[in-house]
C-alpha cells in the first residue's frame, strides 16, 4: 500500500492463489505526483504485471510513472494498468494527450476509451481506465446463423474429395472446407469478457439500482442527512427486491419436474459444492509432455452432420485401404492435477482430447460401451464379495492381493498388440494393417489453460486414452494374464487386477506360499509384456469371520513379496471405490459414505431459505 496523509493513497487486495509478489511502488512520502503499486501475479501459468495507479488532480507530468514502467516492463509479456488517472479522455486536453502519447509510445491499449465512468447531473467524464499490453482473440458465435452456415455447407464442393486417392489428402481437404465455413460464420475477433448477469435480475431491480446509485451520488455531493435517508431507503429497497426475486427464481427452478442430474446441477450453482476450477500447475508444459511420453518414446473439432454423406464415403474408403489418417492421430493432452498442489509431472494425469470424427470411425470398427456389455464396477464387486461370502459360509479364509500396473495404457507395446491381434484373435491381414496404421505415427502435445502448448512429441507406445478403441485394445493386450495363475481366482477390470484364494485356517501359510508363486509368474508375464508392476501400491488382506481371524497371528505368517518388497497385511483395502474390511462388515465404507452425506447436509442447510420444502425433502432422501 502507498499511504498519503491527506486522502489515504492506493492499495490492492489480491487473492492468495494468484501468488502475488510486490515489484515496485511510488516513493514516499507523497510529493504531488502519481501514486502507484506494481505487483506480479501468476495466472494461467503466466507471470502478469499489474499496476494500480492514482493520479491526483493537477499532479503534473507522468514522468515518474513512465520511468518506473519502462524500468520493469521488459520482464513481462502481459501487463495490466488499472486506476483513476484524473484525465477526462472524452475531452481534448493536455492531460489526455499526455496519457494517450504515453500508452501509444509503449504499445499499450486502453480497453474502454469511449464510455464515461463518472457521472454528474450536468457532465460525464472518463477518468477510470483499464490499460493492457496485449489482447486476446477468440472465435465468436454471437451472430452465428445456422441457416446460412448450413446453406454454405451444402454448397461446398464436397464431391471433389471423392477424386482424391490418398486418405491423408482427403482428410486435409475436408478439414480445410470445414475451417473455411467457420472462418466465414464465426471469425476470430477481439473479446471483451463481461460478468454474466445473475439469472433473477429484472428491469424493475435495474431501475431501482439506478435510483439507488443516483441517490448515493447526491448524498456524496451534499452530505445532507435528508439525502442520506433517501439513499438508505433505496438501498434497502434494492436489497429486498433482489432477495425476493432470487427466492422466486429458485422456487421456479426447483418446482419443475427436472431429472436428478439437473436438480443437483441447480444446487451446485447455489455454491454448495467446491468449485471445479482448475488447480494451477506450475510445471513447464514441455516437461509434462516429456513425462507423459516417457514410456512411449521407448522404441518398439468438425461438424459431422453437415457432411455426413461425405464422411461415410471417407470411412468406406478408409477401412479397405488399411490406413488411418495422420491428422486424426494427433491428440491434445490436458493435464489434470491428482493433488491440490502439484509440483512434479507425476502429480498430473494426462487427459487426451481426440478428433471427434475419428471416434465416429472407431465406433464403426467396434461399437462398444465400457469394456464389456452389461459389466461394470458393480458387477465386478458383486462377484468378488459373493465369492468371499460363500467362503466365509464354509468357515474358510480368503487371501486377497490387489495389484497396480503403472501407466498400463501408456506402456502397451504396439508390436506385441499387433501380434496378438493377428495370431491370437485371428484378424484378417487388412484389419491388422488398419490397426497397425491406427497405432503408429501418433503425436501429442500438452495444452495449458491459456491456450499455450508444448512441442509435439511422438507416441511410440500405448493405446490412445479417451478413444473408443483404446479400452478394447488394452483388454486384448492383457487378456491372457489369467494363464499365469494357478490355485486361485482372479478378477480383471480394466487395469485393476486382483487374485484371491480360499483356504482353511490351518493351511493359510501354504496359501501365502502359493500366492507368492503366482506373483513371481505375474512378474515374468509383465516383464515379457513390457509392463510395470508397482510393488508400492500392491495391497494384501485376509478376510473371514472375526472368530477365525482371531485364532492366528498375522504377523507370524510368511510375508507376501513383490520383487523383494514386503507387502503388509492390511485391515481394509479400497477396491473399485468400495472399502473392504476383513470381515466384510462395511463399517469403514459406511463411515466414509456417512461423512460425505453429513458434509452435504451441512452445505444444504445454508439453502433452507432458498429451496422449497418439497425439494429439501427430495435432496435429503
Amino acid at each position: 500500500m502507498v499511504s498519503r496523509r491527506d486522502r489515504g493513497g492506493v492499495a490492492v487486495y489480491v487473492r492468495s492463489s494468484l501468488s502475488p509478489k510486490h515489484v515496485l511502488s511510488s516513493p514516499q512520502p507523497y510529493s504531488n505526483s502519481p501514486e502507484f503499486i506494481f505487483i506480479e501475479i501468476t495466472a494461467c501459468e503466466d507471470k502478469i504485471l499489474v499496476g494500480i495507479v492514482y493520479r491526483p488532480p493537477k499532479a503534473g507530468r507522468l514522468s515518474l510513472l513512465e520511468h518506473s514502467l519502462l524500468q520493469i516492463m521488459h520482464s513481462y509479456q502481459h501487463i495490466v494498468l488499472l486506476g483513476d488517472f484524473n484525465s477526462n479522455l472524452l475531452r481534448d486536453s493536455f492531460e489526455r494527450r499526455q496519457l494517450v502519447t504515453l500508452f501509444d509510445s509503449i504499445n499499450f491499449h486502453i480497453v474502454n476509451n469511449v464510455d464515461p465512468t463518472y457521472h454528474l447531473p450536468n457532465s460525464h467524464t472518463l477518468l477510470d481506465l483499464a490499460v493492457v499490453s496485449d489482447k486476446d482473440y477468440v472465435s465468436s458465435f454471437e451472430h452465428f446463423n445456422d441457416d446460412r452456415c448450413l446453406e454454405d455447407a451444402i454448397n461446398m464442393p464436397w464431391h471433389t474429395i471423392g477424386f482424391i486417392d490418398d486418405i491423408n489428402d482427403k482428410v486435409a481437404v475436408f478439414n480445410n472446407m470445414i475451417h473455411s465455413i467457420f472462418d466465414r460464420h464465426a471469425p476470430v475477433r477481439t473479446a471483451h469478457p463481461k460478468r454474466k448477469p445473475v439469472p433473477w435480475m429484472n428491469e424493475e431491480i435495474l431501475i431501482a439500482r439506478r435510483e439507488r446509485d443516483k441517490a448515493r451520488r447526491v448524498f456524496k455531493r451534499t452530505s445532507s442527512q435528508i439525502d442520506f435517508e433517501v439513499f438508505k431507503t433505496w438501498r434497502n429497497r434494492v436489497k429486498s427486491m433482489s432477495r425476493n426475486a432470487k427466492l422466486r427464481f429458485y422456487h421456479r427452478q426447483f418446482n419443475q419436474n427436472n431429472s436428478t442430474s439437473t436438480l443437483w446441477d441447480n444446487v451446485r450453482r447455489l455454491g454448495t459444492h467446491k468449485s471445479r476450477s482448475n488447480t494451477r500447475i506450475n510445471i513447464p508444459l514441455n516437461e509434462l509432455n516429456d513425462f507423459f511420453t516417457l514410456s512411449s518414446n521407448q522404441p518398439d473439432a468438425s461438424n459431422a452432420p453437415l457432411a455426413s454423406d461425405h464422411l461415410i464415403m471417407q470411412f468406406n474408403h478408409n477401412l479397405p485401404t488399411g490406413k488411418f489418417p495422420d491428422l486424426w492421430k494427433c491428440s491434445m493432452v490436458k493435464p489434470i492435477p491428482k493433488s491440490t498442489n502439484p509440483i512434479a509431472p507425476a502429480d498430473c494425469r494426462p487427459i487426451h482430447i481426440l478428433c471427434s470424427i475419428s471416434k465416429a470411425l472407431e465406433r464403426i470398427v467396434h461399437a462398444q460401451s465400457g469394456f464389456r456389455p452389461n459389466h461394470s464396477t458393480c458387477t465386478a464387486l458383486l462377484r468378488i464379495t459373493d465369492d468371499i461370502r460363500a467362503a466365509m459360509d464354509k468357515r474358510l479364509l480368503t487371501l486377497l492381493i490387489q495389484f497396480d500396473l503403472s501407466k498400463a495404457f501408456d506402456n502397451v507395446s504396439h508390436a506385441l498388440l499387433i501380434h496378438k491381434l493377428k495370431y491370437h484373435c485371428h484378424f484378417s491381414d487388412s484389419a491388422v494393417a488398419w490397426f497397425s496404421s491406427y497405432l503408429s505415427n501418433r503425436f501429442q502435445a500438452v495444452f495449458g489453460s491459456c491456450g499455450d502448448s508444448s512441442n509435439w512429441r511422438p507416441v511410440l507406445r500405448g493405446v490412445p486414452q479417451g478413444s473408443v478403441l483404446g479400452p478394447l485394445l488394452f483388454s486384448v493386450f492383457i487378456n491372457n494374464v489369467s494363464s499365469v495363475f494357478s490355485n486361485c481366482s482372479y478378477h480383471l477390470f480394466a487395469d485393476d487386477l486382483m487374485i484371491y484364494a480360499h483356504c482353511s485356517k490351518e493351511r493359510i501359510s501354504e496359501a501365502v506360499q502359493s500366492m507368492n508363486q503366482n506373483i513371481e509368474s505375474l512378474l515374468q508375464w509383465t516383464d515379457a509384456h513390457q509392463l510395470i508392476l508397482n510393488a508400492q501400491k500392491t495391497k494384501s488382506i485376509i478376510l473371514g469371520f472375526p472368530t477365525l481371524l482371531s485364532r492366528f497371528d498375522q504377523e507370524r505368517l510368511p510375508a507376501i513379496t513383490v520383487a523383494g518388497n514386503v507387502v503388509p497385511y492390511l485391515k481394509s483395502v479400497r477396491t473399485l471405490g468400495l472399502y473392504l474390511d476383513q470381515s466384510l462388515s462395511c463399517k469403514e465404507q459406511t463411515t466414509h459414505v456417512c461423512n460425505r452425506v453429513f458434509a452435504g447436509m451441512h452445505q444444504l442447510k445454508r439453502l433452507k431459505h432458498f429451496l422449497p420444502q418439497s425439494t429439501r425433502i427430495l435432496l435429503v432422501r
